[in-house]
């Protein structure tokens, strides 16, 4: 019988899986800026400062909010958006968003098999090879169009 092979410790999962890093803010490391909003809303959004810039001082990285019409709330917001980029941008894929973005990936390429199995691979090719034609059936009328003939 031979002797089963037992990984040295350094080689266990636990220690190559990459540590989430949680993300926290504190108020020493931003810089909050209030500026006039433009767009939809009418006099209110133009005339006030509701529009917050949060920037992360250590890493440089800003959001800008004006989802809302009140300064409080555009104030939560932009937090929550500040803290989400900052996720993406020390945990990668392990963050929320690249978690989502990796689910998003998997059912997208468990359709497209699904397509090729139900229909094959010449439906699937059939269905781009119509979207080409498409697009360039429209681009001979607009050539069409431009040309008169008496």
């Amino acid at each position: 019988s031979s002797p089963i092979f037992t990984p040295p410790p350094a080689f266990h999962n636990d220690e190559l899986i990459k540590e989430k890093k949680k993300i926290t803010l504190t108020e020493s490391e931003l810089d909050e800026k209030f500026v006039r909003g433009s767009g939809n809303g009418g006099q209110k959004i133009n005339t006030t400062a509701n529009r917050v810039q949060l920037t992360h001082l250590p890493t440089k990285i800003s959001v800008s909010c004006q989802d809302a019409r009140d300064l409080s709330t555009n104030r939560k917001i932009a937090r929550k958006l500040l803290i989400d980029k900052l996720d993406m941008f020390y945990n990668g894929s392990e963050s929320k968003l690249g978690i989502a973005q990796e689910k998003i990936r998997k059912k997208k390429k468990n359709a497209k098999r699904r397509a090729k199995k139900k229909y094959g691979v010449a439906a699937v090719a059939n269905e781009q090879n119509k979207d080409l034609d498409f697009a360039l059936d429209e681009l001979d009328d607009d050539d069409d169009e431009g040309i008169k003939t008496s």
